[in-house]
């Protein structure tokens, strides 16, 4: 069940409120390998949805995986963007430039990644190749925005990442979904009774 605050959230969420209750799921029931979550970051924060969204779940998750943590990025100062004080002790604003910042990176593996920041191209590239390397086998990276033809995240999305990948059209913005996995992402031996042996009750 969704937290009710997650309607506030969402009513002042603009592109990104059509989310808000994925980005929710994504941290109180994402399982990498059935190993918990412990790190996610984001690029771009602004208003504080996807901020909040991720925030509210990861408060939720955190009886089993009490040590994860967001750490959001923006060139703004967006440390208000919090206000419940029950989502802070999982929340580290960083302030300052995306490409700037990852020198003093000491976050280690990163489970999920959101990039959110500069949407230009060559921007949401440099993003992409910076902090990609850190993104766990198995992890997720989130782009959003990818279906705004004007802005140069999409065709980045769309013609550069090699990962298994999707879209998600809940708003106007979209959100794409990578897998970041190497190889088939489902294992042949594992797939025995097919449609008949299902009905089966095997």
């Amino acid at each position: 069940m969704m937290p009710k605050e997650l309607d506030s959230v969402k009513k002042h969420g603009a592109n990104m409120g059509g989310f808000v209750e994925l980005l929710y799921s994504i941290m109180t029931d994402y399982r990498n390998k059935q190993r918990g979550l412990r790190t996610v970051v984001e690029i771009g924060v602004r208003w504080g949805t996807s901020t909040n969204s991720f925030l509210y779940g990861i408060r939720d998750r955190a009886k089993k995986d009490p040590k994860i943590k967001l750490y959001s990025i923006d060139i703004k100062d967006c440390s208000g963007v919090v206000k419940d004080d029950t989502l802070k002790p999982f929340w580290k604003f960083i302030l300052g430039d995306s490409k700037e910042v990852i020198k003093d990176w000491d976050g280690g593996d990163i489970d999920v990644l959101l990039i959110d920041g500069s949407h230009d191209y060559d921007g949401c590239k440099k993003d992409y190749e910076l902090w990609e390397p850190f993104v766990k086998e198995g992890g997720l990276i989130l782009f959003h925005d990818i279906l705004w033809g004007h802005k140069g995240v999409g065709k980045f999305f769309w013609d550069e990442v090699v990962y298994p990948k999707s879209a998600l059209p809940l708003s106007k913005s979209g959100l794409g979904i990578v897998y970041k996995i190497t190889g088939n992402p489902y294992d042949e031996s594992k797939i025995r009774w097919g449609h008949k042996g299902i009905n089966e009750g095997k």
